[in-house]
């Protein structure tokens, strides 16, 4: 579950946003918190350049008394307390230009590479900057007019981490007279999803997803379901621009 609020500030010039996630998987229990802040840049008449940083913390606990270690209810002694909760912060950065029709970015997430290992009841967390470590995202997309009442957006990103496969993302939507999403994407030894949205109104756009994977873990799930609802709020004295592309 994720959410996620952001909007301008001071005529434009600034943006600043809070995130927030929380995700269970197996015995592990993530929840994330993170505060970003943009300076934004007018390049020319028609593109906007951003530079972005990102601050917060990971907070996650390992639920171990959760697990059935077998059929007869015997217990195992090392699994009978949870691990402590463990706090580690961290930053991000990026940068991204847009145009109304174009767009192009660069980020690394996670600066900080926090290690956690748990034993004996106990955690002991270690924090370094390692540029070995780090993932870094390049991104970008650009809107085809195809006549009065038919949009197409192409997007495409690529994830890069030392000493593992670069994946590729690409996607395609066509927009139906600005009010009907549909389209496909396609994540390299991952997934392919359906892509599916509405725009209720001028301010409440609903997405849904449906991913398939293509790699093993096929063979033990069926795909995944997901649902985004995005409200554009309204400032006194401004018109909400609708709909919005990137």
């Amino acid at each position: 579950t994720s959410f996620s609020l952001h909007g301008p500030i001071i005529n434009e010039k600034m943006g600043v946003g809070l995130s927030i996630l929380n995700e269970r998987i197996g015995v592990l229990q993530r929840n994330l918190i993170y505060g970003d802040y943009a300076y934004r840049l007018k390049v020319q008449d028609k593109g906007t350049l951003a530079l972005g940083i990102m601050a917060g913390v990971d907070m996650q606990v390992n639920r171990f008394s959760e697990l059935k270690v077998s059929d007869n209810g015997s217990v195992d002694p090392q699994l009978v307390q949870n691990s402590p909760n463990i706090i580690a912060p961290n930053l991000g950065t990026g940068v991204y230009y847009h145009t109304k029709s174009f767009y192009g970015g660069f980020s690394i997430p996670r600066l900080i590479d926090n290690q956690m290992n748990f034993s004996g009841g106990g955690a002991v967390k270690t924090s370094k900057v390692q540029f070995n470590k780090m993932t870094y995202y390049f991104t970008a997309g650009n809107l085809f007019t195809l006549n009065d009442e038919l949009k197409l957006r192409a997007n495409a990103m690529l994830k890069y981490v030392a000493g593992a496969p670069m994946q590729v993302d690409i996607g395609a939507n066509l927009l139906i007279k600005d009010v009907f999403w549909t389209g496909l994407s396609f994540r390299s030894g991952s997934a392919i999803a359906l892509l599916l949205g509405y725009q209720v109104n001028r301010q409440l756009l609903i997405n849904y997803s449906y991913d398939y994977g293509v790699n093993q873990i096929q063979k033990y799930s069926q795909g995944s379901h997901e649902f985004v609802m995005s409200y554009l709020f309204a400032y006194k004295g401004k018109k909400v621009v609708t709909p919005r592309y990137f």
